[in-house]
């Protein structure tokens, strides 16, 4: 009754009360993330996303940003900067935490209703604006603050309620004047909150995504950091954990066995995973503790955390710190009595990794950085268990791959474990990167749900792809070799090949090639086309043809050809002297010979004549020589032995 109660009030409370981010007093902050993007000098559209407890007021339609900054001018003597900005509401979405049918059942219609099953569920409220920092004296502030405040955060295990939610994000313009901050993705799949049954081994990234990063170089590129972080009610006003929750400790974690019939069907976890943010990838595991049943409107399973991400920058030869971003977010404990564990990478993602490449399949571990080729389809295979026996579902954040890229379900089997059915599954992430993605680090998160309910199992594997360009292409005369020996006055045909595959990305779009031939100094070029050039050189000349693909990577190939005058030597004297000892062919290697006598006898043949016949015991005389060279161009006329 207490619970129906407190419902009815938050509800009466949204109609009755005036609502303004700053004064509106309501436990339904649950959650909220900033961000923004350069656009000019001075210039920042920022996004700020806000997630609301179901069970609380409504949004609001706008949201005030303040930002304010310290340390302006050359010198930092400067009077400070600062000023407010309207966001206004752009978008608006309900969680998605539970399977379909859960979902289905836990709407959340934005007017402070609760799902009558009990099961808590969201809002996600984006508002976006424009805001300018002045390209001046403004722009050389030591740091700005952008932050956002709204009232109040509910009651949870580890903090108390009647916080306020501080939304913050810090830019130093002195050091860097455009610069993007890292932001955090709400695409179906990467739920913002963490939903997990009790016992269960978590491993969530933030699939956090860097603007500044795609194309550089690994000497240029932002660096980022990952840290936890004391949620803040105001600007450097930290909110103190309550209940023996710590910075390094925020959320309830399991460090006992699993009783049976409360842990993952009663199978105990290998490992118990104490509650850690990786600071490279950003990804956070933990082994769930156990929920408390009967707790009034579950604030005993409910932890807010909060997290930061710093993106650090190589100038000048030196590493610094330009930005920082801030996620507040809410992990909520179920008690899940059958619920088993999670799809997992083979050993929970330190292997089980495969690249396979366009001349090579090499297998890694998925903790280290993946390199492949750009304009090519770069293909990681994760090979993925279930215990469950149930069906997997992948799901990437695709703004993190820049170009087409896509997941899916390689091959899937379930088959009779020793503790019951297991599914075997292998996930084949497919991206087509550019050449502008050269000798950028691209992080990725491949997120992996399995089909339970009314929680599917979760495990984020985070994987850091690096684009490099390699040389695929080829070329030859005749299509034979990278040099041929070509007899003046010929003519002959240049072929040019790719090896990069004919048809590029998910969608398999063709890959149509440009081969662009280099003009000889003589202008030998009889045609060109495509990947084909006919050419009559007079002196021995290297040939170049660049291979452009339709993703503008460009390769290089040549050929090089030696012109050579055809001599048929056709008087001998073999006495010994060292001088004209054998009949001589010059220009033509590895040519059939044929030697008739004066009455078309043929009395010596050779299938590749090395200048070696000198007649032998034959007498003094007039023979004939017919030749056929390589190309099946012939020469006949006559020799004379003298001796």
């Amino acid at each position: 009754m207490k619970k129906h109660l407190r419902h009815l009030w938050l509800l009466l409370a949204g109609v009755l009360l005036t609502f303004s981010s700053q004064q509106a007093h309501a436990s339904h902050a649950i959650g909220s993330d900033i961000s923004y993007v350069n656009v000019g000098p001075g210039l920042y559209f920022v996004t700020y996303r806000f997630y609301r407890d179901c069970s609380g007021i409504v949004g609001p339609t706008t949201m005030r940003l303040d930002y304010e900054a310290t340390g302006c001018g050359a010198n930092g003597t400067s009077p400070n900067a600062g000023g407010f900005r309207t966001l206004a509401q752009s978008d608006l979405a309900t969680g998605d935490p539970y399977c379909t049918t859960q979902n289905a059942a836990s709407v959340c219609d934005s007017t402070g209703s609760v799902p009558s099953n009990g099961f808590p569920n969201y809002n996600i409220y984006t508002y976006r604006g424009l805001i300018n920092l002045g390209a001046g004296i403004a722009s050389q502030c030591a740091e700005w603050s952008l932050s956002v405040s709204v009232s109040v955060r509910p009651n949870t295990r580890n903090i108390d309620d009647g916080e306020n939610l501080y939304s913050e994000a810090l830019i130093n313009t002195r050091i860097v004047q455009d610069d993007s901050s890292p932001a955090f993705p709400s695409v179906a799949g990467f739920r913002p909150l963490i939903f997990t049954c009790d016992t269960t081994y978590n491993q969530v990234t933030n699939a956090v995504i860097d603007p500044d990063n795609s194309g550089m170089g690994n000497s240029d590129r932002d660096s980022l950091a990952y840290r936890s972080v004391q949620p803040l009610s105001a600007g450097n006003t930290v909110i103190d954990y309550k209940n023996g929750f710590s910075l390094a400790s925020p959320v309830r974690v399991w460090t006992g066995r699993v009783p049976l019939g409360q842990g993952p069907g009663g199978v105990t976890p290998a490992t118990n995973f104490p509650f850690r943010i990786d600071p490279v990838t950003g990804a956070i595991t933990f082994t769930s503790g156990l929920a408390i049943a009967g707790s009034t409107d579950d604030e005993d399973n409910k932890f807010s955390v909060s997290i930061a991400v710093e993106s650090w920058r190589k100038i000048n030869g030196v590493r610094q710190k330009i930005s920082t971003v801030r996620r507040d977010i809410l992990i909520v404990i179920f008690r899940c009595l059958t619920r088993p564990a999670p799809p997992l990478t083979q050993d929970n993602g330190i292997g089980a990794v495969t690249n396979i490449g366009l001349d090579t399949i090499t297998t890694i571990n998925a903790t280290d950085t993946i390199t492949v080729d750009a304009c090519t389809n770069a293909i990681i295979d994760i090979s993925v268990n279930d215990i469950n026996g149930d069906n997997i579902i992948p799901l990437i954040e695709g703004r993190q791959l820049p170009g087409e890229a896509s997941i899916s379900v390689q091959n899937q089997t379930v088959i009779n474990g020793t503790s019951g059915p297991l599914t075997i599954a292998t996930i084949r992430l497919l991206w087509a990167p550019s050449s502008s993605t050269v000798g950028g680090y691209f992080p990725v998160t491949v997120v992996l749900l399995d089909d339970g309910c009314p929680i599917p199992g979760r495990t984020e594997q985070p994987l850091i792809l690096h684009v490099v360009r390699n040389q695929y292409a080829d070329a030859g005369l005749d299509g034979i070799g990278t040099s041929d020996t070509l007899i003046l006055g010929d003519s002959t045909t240049i072929r040019a090949t790719t090896r990069r595959p004919a048809t590029i990305g998910p969608n398999q779009t063709p890959a149509e090639y440009r081969y662009i031939w280099e003009p000889d100094a003589n202008n030998t070029y009889l045609d060109t086309a495509g990947g084909v050039a006919l050419v009559k050189p007079i002196e021995t000349t290297r040939y170049r043809v660049r291979v452009i693909s339709p993703q503008g990577c460009e390769d290089t190939a040549s050929v090089l050809v030696r012109v050579v005058k055809l001599d048929i030597y056709n008087i001998i004297t073999p006495n010994g002297d060292g001088l004209n000892e054998n009949f001589t062919i010059s220009g033509i290697f590895g040519a059939q010979v044929s030697i008739f006598n004066r009455w078309g006898r043929k009395i010596e043949e050779f299938d590749n004549y090395q200048n070696t016949w000198n007649g032998g015991d034959l007498p003094a005389g007039t023979y004939y020589y017919y030749v056929r060279d390589r190309k099946n161009k012939t020469y006949k006329g006559w020799l004379e032995i003298v001796k």
